[in-house]
C-alpha cells in the first residue's frame, strides 16, 4: 500500500517542476527600444557612439561603457502605470544593483521614460529616439 501511495508523490515530483518553472523576468514591449538624454543624438545609430542614448530589451539595458541584467519586473501594487525593475549591473571595471521605477508618460508628440531610483534621490528622463 505504501508503494501506491509514494507513487503519485514520484510522479509529481517529477512532473511538477515543468510546470512551476520560474518565468525569466521581462521587461514589456512598450518600453524596449532606444531612449536618450538629448533629442540631437537620440537615434538608435547613435547608441554605441554616445553616451548619452541606451537601448532597453527584454532582459537587458545598454549603455555605452555599462549594460544591467533585468533580474526583477513588476507592476507597483498601488499604480499599475508603473513598472518596479530590478537591475545587476558592471561597467568600467565596477558592478551594482539599481532597484527602479519606471514610467512611460507621452507629451507633445513624444514619448519618455521616467526612471526614478529612490535609493540614489534620482529621477531621470529619457525620450524614446527615432
Amino acid at each position: 500500500m505504501q508503494a501506491c501511495g509514494a507513487f503519485p508523490a514520484i510522479l509529481l515530483s517529477a512532473v511538477l517542476p515543468m510546470h512551476v518553472a520560474a518565468q525569466e523576468a521581462a521587461i514589456p514591449p512598450e518600453y524596449q527600444g532606444f531612449w536618450g538624454f538629448a533629442t540631437g543624438q537620440c537615434t538608435a545609430k547613435d547608441w554605441r557612439k554616445v553616451n548619452t542614448v541606451h537601448r532597453i530589451s527584454s532582459d537587458k539595458t545598454d549603455w555605452w561603457e555599462a549594460s544591467c541584467n533585468v533580474k526583477d519586473v513588476a507592476r507597483a501594487a498601488d499604480e499599475k502605470r508603473v513598472l518596479k525593475v530590478q537591475l545587476s549591473c558592471s561597467g568600467e571595471g565596477e558592478e551594482w544593483t539599481s532597484r527602479e521605477l519606471w514610467r512611460l508618460v507621452d507629451i507633445d508628440r513624444g514619448r519618455y521614460l521616467i526612471a526614478a531610483i529612490p535609493e540614489r534621490s534620482l529621477i531621470q528622463i529619457y525620450r524614446r529616439c527615432e
